[in-house]
């Protein structure tokens, strides 16, 4: 959590002492966050989920450094937030020139050709992405860093499971569990691929942890809801439902997913 985030919570658990010590706490924060660079106040805002105004403090960094690769993978994340696929894929492109080494350009880059369906441009991105992580040969030679070297594989998974590929989507995301097994997208990932393929306890399991350490993901529910309705777990499953609408989830793609579930039944 940002410092600013740290204080902004601070207001909220001390306002029983009273609106002046809040409201000292708030001005402070927003002290920092107005001597914050455009490209801290650019990841603030992409934090926050204000896709616009990152975008425009982004915009801000690159005029005042035009090769900032960083601000151009900060903006592609925005863009990519925001549905903007292809210009996602021109600013990660141009991050990828500025700096040809770092795994994680290459990987966000393969999401947002995902995004758009190009699921094997999206592979050979994450091909290049696992090289240069730290299992990767490339690295071992030059020494390139990257944070969770798992969600690299989980990410090519999820390429292989959108062209139904299960059986290698399968093989990464036990790759990413192998290097983090508490890694929740690849849990979710692959209870998501085992309902496809209707091993439903199996699925159970890993959705249920999946949840545990991420409650927000809406589509974990809808897929725990899926096996649950194939198993005859009724109960359960209209639970998961109602979990899954109040978290927001597109409600045409979940009546999708039931209907799709029932008809396996």
């Amino acid at each position: 959590m940002s410092l600013t985030r740290l204080l902004v919570a601070s207001s909220k658990r001390i306002r029983l002492e009273g609106y002046v010590v809040r409201a000292t706490v708030l001005l402070f924060a927003l002290l920092i966050f107005a001597s914050c660079t455009p490209l801290d106040k650019g990841n603030e805002y992409l934090d926050q989920g204000e896709y616009e105004l990152s975008i425009e403090a982004y915009d801000e960094a690159i005029r005042d450094n035009p090769e900032h690769f960083d601000a151009y993978n900060g903006r592609g994340i925005a863009y990519y937030s925001s549905g903007q696929y292809q210009r996602a894929i021109e600013d990660f492109n141009t991050a990828i020139r500025l700096q040809p080494e770092t795994a994680t350009y290459y990987s966000n880059r393969g999401l947002a050709y995902d995004a758009l369906g190009q699921h094997g441009r999206a592979i050979e991105d994450h091909d290049i992405a696992i090289e240069i992580s730290p299992y990767g040969s490339r690295a071992i030679a030059v020494g390139i860093p990257v944070v969770n070297p798992g969600i690299m594989f989980a990410n090519r998974g999820l390429s292989y499971q959108q062209l139904g590929l299960y059986e290698k989507a399968l093989a990464d995301y036990d790759e990413a569990l192998r290097l983090d097994p508490h890694e929740p997208i690849a849990l979710f990932y692959r209870g998501s691929v085992y309902v496809e393929l209707g091993n439903y306890e199996l699925a159970i399991e890993d959705l249920n942890e999946s949840i545990a350490m991420e409650p927000s993901n809406a589509y974990a529910f809808a897929y725990r809801a899926m096996a649950f309705i194939q198993q005859g777990r009724e109960i359960a499953a209209s639970e998961d439902i109602e979990q899954a609408i109040e978290l927001g989830i597109d409600e045409i793609v979940l009546s999708e997913m039931v209907a799709q579930a029932g008809r396996k039944q």
